[in-house]
This record gives C-alpha cells, structure tokens and sequence, in this order.
C-alpha cells in the first residue's frame, strides 16, 4: 500500500523501518476506509515512521509501547513558535489509535490511588445504571451533581455518612439552587434525593431522609418555550439549501426533521437506516428518553431531503446511521449535541435574531406551536413529540394564538 502513495523506493524503504513497520500498511487502508485526503495519509504515515525510528534506537519493541512511551516522545519535540504542534505530532494519533484497536499498544496502569469520592461516585453509577435503570447521559449529569455534593460535605475526602443528616443535605441544595436558573434550580434536589436512595440501598442512610429534601419551586409554565415564525424557519432552510457547503444536505434534511417532526436532537442523532419505513412512509423512533418507542409520519418533503442526503452526499460506509460526520473520519455523531450545534451554526449563517440557549430544541417547539394552532389536539401533539404526559405538551397552549382571543379579557385600562 505505500508504494500507492510514495513512487520512490528508497522513499518506501526508509519508511519500512523499526518496530512499526509492519503496521504502516494497515494504518494506509484504515485511514483510506475513512475518507481521509491522499495528503493528510501520509502527513500520518510520515509521524508514524518517525515515531518507530524513535523506538528503534531506544532498542524498544511494539509491545513496549505505552501512553508513557508516547508522551515522552511527543514532550521532546518543540512546537512551532506560533505554538502549533508540528506535522509529526499531529499525524500520530492515527498509529496510536490503530495500535490500541490491534492490542499491541499496552495501555500504562492508573496508578493513581482513587479517591473515596471517587469509589463512592463508581457505586453510585453502577446503582443508576442497574439499579435505575437511567440513560448514560442522565447518569453523566447525575453523578457530576453528586461530586459537588460530596466534594462540599467531605472537602478532606473522609466521607463519613454517620455526620450527615437532613439539614446539611438540605442547605446544600438551597445553596446549589441560588446559583441556577431555570429548570437547572431543580437538579441538586433531584440529584441529592437520588443519592439517599442510594445510600438507603447500600444501607448507609435512612431513606426517609430523601423526604426532607426540598423541592426548589419553580411556577410552572412560567415562560413562553422559545420558537421560530414560518417566516424564520423558510429563511433558515433556504439558507442551508443555498449554502453550497459539503454538509448542505445533510444539514438540511436534519432541520426538516427538527421543525417539521419536532424530534429530539438524541432521536435523529441515533436514527438507523433500518428505522425508515420506505414503503409505509415512516420513521421509526426508537426508545429513549421517555422509553417508548413511536412511529413518525415521513411527510414527502422529509423523505426528500432525507433521500437526497443518503443517495448523493452521505458517504459510504458501513455505519448504520443515517447522519455521519462530514469531515473524516466519517462516523456516526459523538453525541446529540452535534445536532444542536448544526441548529445553532444555521440560525446564524440565515441571519435571523439568535437568543441564548436557542438550538435544536427551539426547532421542536416550533413544530409543537404550529400543530397547536393549526388545530391538533394536545394528544396528537403530545404523540407525536413523544410526551409520556399531557402536562408536558400543555405549554403550548400559550401559544394557541386562535383559542385566546375567544377566552382574553377586554382590556379595561387607557391605550398606552
């Protein structure tokens, strides 16, 4: 394979050399099947050579290649003055990672002494995951919460429950709560009233302590959702359709899901190929957040759009997700925030007015505002964003234009 990329033998010879010679040609394919520019492979197989030349004159083998081992090597070489790594470092990530994925490369032990934080937070994980039964990302978000809590109770690591009662647990979600807003206002007593069931299940609390926590208030319905006009939604569209970028039509397919189906960022983040019904014309959502699984109308102009991107700019690949990366590697997203900042990046490209914490769930309320006033029913809205209650889905009726003006008040006051 690297006589594909180097005409010169002498080239190819002096690459051949050290304990990582003989992965150089996998490294080539694998890179290949990725998508990754003739240049950027061998930028990467030039880092590795350089890498295992390294080695060799340590008298070090394959097997004796580390994390250590390579922070060592990479410690010794400066960066340009403008403080970019140089070409040599930035290619070798690609070998470490295919060395890790063969086992050759032995992963250097932790030796680190975990913490009591540490062994209390990894009981409490396993507990919301099997125990629970929670989503990986609430467990990210629940055990981030409970390190604050046990990093403010035990500051020396010294955790002792026997010293912990209903009132410091209390005090330290008030104090949590003062420092939010919004619906984050909820999360330490939510978190912390998690955590006593936990530990009423390890047998270290009284789980009747979890009814003292307090729950923050917070006026229900208190704001509008924040939504886009049609008028907005056309400009945003259009303005991704007409961009001309790689990632146009993908882009554009996945804002038609957002404001026409109103999914979630997770639902089209984790969509299969196998989940889109050609035939019957629609998508199905597989459980998630609310572990219900539902099917979705696919309207004509999805499938469209959807089709378009699978047939003429998804690249090939043995994935099964419909949406992939557009720059190599061209894997599935890493996270459905990926979705969000697509959103985000569209709003600000068309120009339209942009708020704090407008993104991808913006595009889904607007979905839920235009079923409502264009008559649905709260039960047609509530299944198809996929709302396990009514309560849920009855923030829309604020923006239900038509119905509150048979139900509005004259105003009795002076025109200002």
């Amino acid at each position: 394979m690297l006589k594909d990329f180097y005409s010169q033998p002498g080239v190819v010879a002096r690459l051949r050399c050290g304990p990582l010679a003989e992965q150089l040609d996998q490294l080539v394919i694998t890179l290949q099947n990725e998508g990754y520019a003739r240049d950027s492979i061998r930028i990467s197989v030039s880092s590795a050579a350089k890498f295992s030349r390294w080695l060799e004159r340590r008298e070090c083998t394959a097997g004796d290649v580390t994390d250590a081992l390579v922070d060592q090597y990479l410690s010794g070489i400066r960066r340009y003055p403008s403080g970019k790594q140089r070409k040599c470092v930035q290619g070798l990530a690609h070998m470490v990672r295919l060395l890790r994925q063969q086992g050759v490369l032995a992963i250097a032990q932790d030796t680190q002494l975990q913490t009591n934080t540490d062994s209390w937070l990894s009981e409490y994980k396993h507990y919301l995951t099997n125990v629970a039964g929670l989503r990986e990302s609430t467990c990210i978000v629940y055990c981030r919460n409970a390190r604050y809590m046990l990093t403010a109770l035990f500051p020396d690591d010294r955790v002792d429950w026997t010293s912990v009662d209903a009132e410091i647990l209390c005090n330290f979600v008030r104090q949590q709560a003062q420092n939010r807003r919004g619906a984050g206002r909820k999360t330490p007593g939510i978190v912390v009233r998690s955590f006593v069931r936990f530990l009423a299940y390890s047998g270290e609390l009284d789980r009747a302590i979890s009814g003292a926590i307090p729950t923050i208030r917070q006026s229900t319905h208190a704001a509008l959702p924040t939504r886009l006009c049609t008028d907005d939604v056309e400009r945003i569209l259009n303005a991704v359709r007409e961009s001309g970028l790689p990632e146009a039509a993908r882009d554009y397919a996945i804002l038609l899901m957002l404001s026409q189906l109103g999914m979630r960022s997770c639902e089209i983040a984790n969509l299969r190929l196998e989940d889109i019904d050609w035939a019957k014309g629609q998508l199905l959502i597989r459980p998630g957040k609310t572990h219900q699984e539902r099917a979705l109308p696919l309207s004509q102009e999805v499938g469209n759009a959807i089709a378009d991107y699978i047939q003429h700019a998804r690249t090939r690949s043995a994935s099964p997700m419909v949406f992939l990366r557009s720059c190599p590697p061209f894997t599935p997203f890493a996270s459905p925030g990926a979705i969000g900042g697509i959103a985000k990046r569209a709003m600000h490209r068309s120009g339209v007015a942009v708020h704090a914490g407008m993104a991808a769930h913006t595009f889904r309320h607007t979905a839920a505002s235009e079923m409502v006033n264009k008559g649905a029913t709260f039960k047609d809205v509530a299944d198809v964003l996929g709302h396990r209650s009514l309560e849920t889905t009855g923030i829309y009726a604020k923006l239900d234009l038509n119905n509150l003006l048979h139900v509005a008040m004259p105003w009795t006051g002076e025109a200002s």
